[in-house]
């Protein structure tokens, strides 16, 4: 019941942020809130809505919807080419043909709504599979399962001691745990004041279906051994992880070293 409560209210606090983006928005550009506008002249100002919440860098800090702020960020568009924010847009724009001649601000804010509740997919197929395809193909990971990144394009370096840690090498030359890297805050894309779109844990649903299949507070090593295996050939391991993590996974062996060594690290 707290959950449900507390779900409630964010959706409130968001449906307010979204509102008051595009208020600020029609007014910079100049136009009505009361009275139905033409498509393109909404299209304008869905472009507008899109740059000030893609182009956020602090979350911390307030939007800056000013006419400078809008052209630095028409600018960043224009030279980035981001493959995220392309599709964006056009996801805002193909919205707008549904509607008619004219569209009222309440349709607009609709749509806008909308956008955002599917920011995690877009983002999930035009920046994080693609980062985690490009890691996955660098090679196999060590013993302590860290994988080799170099080649690996990082938007900004973030301290490595909860990544996996530099190996011997070039200051490029990095070894990552695969889940901690594509959780680590370089792959975080929009940042508003109460939400931030991420890639997604690639071992959720890996997680999930270990919780499904166990269904128990304890397991012995059989069961352990049996749960790997199916893991090792399920769709998610294979989708998620890649042909080399899969193997292990449903490696009896690897399962058997593992079990070994939470046993003994127990207190």
């Amino acid at each position: 019941r707290e959950l449900a409560a507390f779900a409630v209210a964010m959706e409130h606090l968001i449906h307010e942020e979204t509102y008051g983006i595009l208020r600020k928005v029609f007014e910079l550009l100049e136009l009505p809130t009361d009275v139905d506008l033409p498509v393109q002249k909404v299209a304008d100002a869905l472009d507008a809505y899109a740059i000030f919440l893609l182009t956020r860098k602090d979350e911390n800090a307030a939007y800056e919807i000013t006419e400078q702020a809008l052209s630095k960020g028409r600018q960043r568009f224009e030279e980035d080419q981001d493959a995220f924010w392309v599709l964006c847009i056009q996801r805002l724009r193909g919205s707008l043909a549904t509607t008619g001649d004219s569209v009222a601000f309440a349709e607009v804010q609709g749509i806008a709504e909308a956008f955002e509740q599917s920011l995690g997919g877009l983002y999930e197929q035009t920046v994080c599979n693609p980062r985690r395809k490009q890691l996955l193909s660098q090679g196999a990971c060590d013993s302590e399962g860290r994988m080799p990144s170099k080649g690996v394009p990082w938007d900004a370096i973030d301290p490595l001691n909860n990544l996996g840690g530099p190996s011997t090498g070039s200051d490029h030359d990095y070894q990552v745990y695969f889940a901690n890297w594509m959780l680590s805050a370089q792959h975080c894309g929009v940042k508003t004041d109460f939400y931030m779109i991420c890639c997604a844990n690639p071992c959720e649903d890996i997680l999930d279906r270990i919780e499904h299949d166990i269904a128990s507070p304890y397991i012995g090593l059989e069961k352990i051994q049996a749960t790997a295996a199916v893991l090792g050939n399920s769709w998610s391991a294979s989708s998620m992880l890649g042909s080399h993590f899969k193997s292990r996974i449903g490696d009896s062996r690897e399962v058997d070293s593992l079990v070994g060594k939470a046993v003994t690290a127990q207190p």
